[in-house]
């Protein structure tokens, strides 16, 4: 079983995923703790809330058979529905929702790694709820929340990215650095391309020669 996480990571970057899922290696930076803390306080509570329209519920575990995958939805919110399903020990049907938490709002359409975790969400919830779910991302610094609608370009793009893992997990190899925008906001960015300290060029002359030697 493939953790939705590594989905994400791999789909953010391959080399990265090999650091964290390979090799066992992380760093933090101030994005991944503004994260953590957010999706801390979202988990703390197993039922966040029930009132006339339906409960909300943090930290849900998930999995997919089908796919193989399993992780946790932030936010799953059971919305009362005459034509909804049925949810086991419910006394009534219900309408599925599933929320990711995101702490900052992209400027532009919700990047490809942060869909593909939100769309491997709703397969997971889907087959446990044997009902159409719908999907949202909730943005901390606007606190909106936007639906978001997939389609079968999702699918092919979840089914490449699993292909992908399993294939890295068989060769035992850790996937090449592939320069990209999101580098320099990486929180690995320092374990994998570390910089060389330019005040310490006689040091490194010295290895040079005594390597060489």
């Amino acid at each position: 079983m493939i953790p939705i996480r590594a989905l994400q990571h791999y789909a953010y970057c391959p080399h990265r995923w090999g650091m964290l899922y390979m090799e066992g290696r992380w760093a933090e930076n101030a994005h991944t703790v503004k994260g953590d803390l957010l999706h801390e306080n979202v988990h703390r509570e197993a039922l966040l809330r029930s009132s006339g329209a339906g409960m909300a519920f943090g930290g849900v575990s998930l999995y997919s058979e089908r796919l193989g995958i399993y992780g946790k939805a932030d936010r799953i919110e059971l919305l009362r529905c005459n034509k909804g399903t049925a949810a086991a020990g419910a006394p009534c049907a219900y309408r599925v929702r599933l929320i990711e938490y995101k702490p900052t709002a992209p400027k532009g359409e919700i990047p490809a790694a942060e869909r593909l975790q939100l769309y491997a969400q709703t397969c997971c919830a889907q087959e446990i709820f044997q009902a159409p779910v719908e999907a949202c991302m909730y943005y901390a610094d606007t606190r909106r929340r936007v639906a978001v609608a997939f389609d079968e370009e999702d699918e092919a793009f979840l089914q490449r990215i699993l292909s992908a893992i399993r294939s890295a997990q068989e060769r035992g190899a850790l996937p090449p650095i592939v320069l990209q925008k999101g580098c320099s906001g990486c929180s690995m960015a320092g374990e994998c391309m570390p910089r060389v300290k330019t005040t310490n060029v006689r040091e490194a002359i010295r290895r040079c020669l005594c390597e060489s030697s």
